[in-house]
C-alpha cells in the first residue's frame, strides 16, 4: 500500500499531520461557516463543532506559566474517516491516514481544504508550519526490535521484559527545529498501541489496525514520532507546498536514521525475493 513515506510494501506510517499556524482570526465564527461547502460537496460529510483544550505558554520577566485554555474549533472528516481537518481561529491542522498517492496525495487533500478556508479567511498571516509523522514499527515474530533500532536509539532495556523507554533528539535548524522521539513499548494480545497524548483526542481518524492493533500476539514495538517545525513569518500561501515537500524529505531522512538497514529493507519489501 502506498503511504506518505513512499510506496513501501510495509511502510510503518500510521498518521501524517500538517499544521499551519496563522494570526488569530477576529471573525472566525463567520468565516468558518464557509467550510460547509466541503460538506455539501460530499468530500467531508461529517462536521462537528466543539472546543479543544490547548496549552498556552505565558512568559514574563520573572515568571513562566503554562495554562490550559479552551479554543473553539470545527472538525471535518471524510466518509472513510481516514482524513480530517481541524480548523481553529489560530491554526488549521490536517490529519491524513489515507496514504493514497504518497505524499503528493496528502498535499492534494490538504490543498482541497486549505483553498476553501483561505477564500473566507483572507489575508492569512502565517507564522509557523509543522509536518509530523507517527510511525509504529512492528517486527515479525522472529525478529528482535533491538536488531532493528540503531544503538543510539535504544530506549529502555530492550533485553528486559517490561522495560519501556523514550529516546529524544531536538535539533535546532536555521529556520526552525526537528524533533525525533522514539518510544519502545510492549503490547499484549488484544492490546492496542496508544498514540501520543496530544493526538489521542484530537480527531477520530481510523488508524491502520496492522500497526495500532489490537494485536493477536505479544510484541515489542517502536513508536517513532518525527516533527519538523518551520518558522514562516509572513510566508505566502503559495509557498506552503514547496516547504512541505522539503520538510517531508527531511522527516523521511530523520525516520530512516533511527533504523538499521535490515528494518528499512523490511519496510520497503526488499527482503522478499
Amino acid at each position: 500500500m502506498a503511504k506518505g513515506l513512499g510506496s513501501w510494501q510495509r511502510a510503518p506510517l500510521a498518521l501524517s499531520i500538517i499544521e499551519i499556524v496563522y494570526a488569530k482570526r477576529a471573525k472566525f465564527p463567520e468565516e468558518i461557516q464557509t467550510l460547509g461547502d466541503l460538506q455539501q460537496s460530499g468530500r467531508y460529510p461529517f462536521v462537528e463543532d466543539g472546543t479543544i483544550k490547548e496549552l498556552k505558554v505565558h512568559a514574563g520577566p520573572d515568571q513562566f506559566q503554562v495554562k490550559s485554555e479552551d479554543s473553539t474549533c470545527r472538525v471535518l472528516t471524510n466518509a472513510a474517516r481516514t482524513v480530517a481537518a481541524r480548523v481553529m481561529a489560530t491554526k488549521l491542522t490536517f490529519f491524513d491516514a489515507d496514504y493514497a498517492d504518497d505524499f503528493g496525495g496528502t498535499l492534494s487533500r490538504l490543498r482541497d481544504v486549505l483553498d476553501c478556508w483561505a477564500k473566507a479567511a483572507t489575508a492569512l498571516t502565517l507564522s509557523e508550519l509543522r509536518l509530523r509523522t507517527l510511525d509504529v514499527a512492528v517486527p515479525p515474530q522472529d525478529v528482535d526490535l533491538a536488531r532493528w533500532l540503531r544503538p543510539s536509539w535504544h530506549a529502555g532495556d530492550l533485553g528486559k521484559s517490561g522495560s519501556q523507554g523514550m529516546a529524544i533528539r531536538d535539533t535546532a535548524l536555521a529556520d526552525g527545529v526537528m524533533h525525533v522521539r522514539v518510544r519502545t513499548a510492549e503490547v499484549e494480545p488484544g492490546q492496542k498501541v496508544i498514540p501520543p497524548p496530544d493526538l489521542m483526542t484530537a480527531v477520530h481518524v481510523r488508524l491502520p489496525k496492522s500497526l495500532m492493533g489490537p494485536f493477536d500476539r505479544p510484541a515489542r514495538v517502536a513508536i517513532v514520532d518525527v516533527e519538523r517545525v518551520i518558522g514562516v513569518e509572513g510566508l505566502a500561501l503559495e509557498r506552503i507546498e514547496s516547504l512541505l515537500t522539503t520538510a517531508h524529505a527531511e522527516t523521511k531522512a530523520a525516520f530512516e536514521s533511527v533504523f538499521e538497514d535490515s528494518a528499512l529493507d523490511y519496510f520497503r519489501g526488499d527482503d522478499v525475493s
